[in-house]
C-alpha cells in the first residue's frame, strides 16, 4: 500500500495563478498611474505658469497729480471720444 504519490501540477490552477498575477499587475499599474496623474495635476500649477508669460495688453496708468474722485463719466461703449477744448 505504499504508493508513490507524484504531485502533478494542475494545468487549470497554474493558468489561473498566472492570469491572476497578470491582472493584479495591470490593476496595480492603473491605480499607480491614476495616482501619479492626480498628483501631477495638483503639483503642476505650483511649478509652471499656465501661459507663456507674455503680457498681451498695454498697461495704462491714469492718475492726477492731486487727490480726486470721478463723479460722472458720460461715455458708453462704442462712443467716440475727442480732446476737450
Amino acid at each position: 500500500m505504499n504508493q508513490i504519490r507524484t504531485e502533478i501540477p494542475d494545468p487549470v490552477l497554474s493558468r489561473r495563478a498566472t492570469a491572476g498575477r497578470f491582472l493584479r499587475f495591470v490593476y496595480a499599474s492603473l491605480v499607480i498611474g491614476l495616482g501619479l496623474f492626480l498628483l501631477w495635476q495638483v503639483i503642476k500649477p505650483l511649478l509652471y505658469t499656465q501661459s507663456s508669460g507674455t503680457v498681451l495688453a498695454s498697461s495704462y496708468s491714469i492718475s492726477t497729480p492731486y487727490i480726486s474722485r470721478v463723479v460722472r463719466l458720460p461715455v458708453r461703449a462704442g462712443d467716440t471720444v475727442a480732446l476737450a477744448k
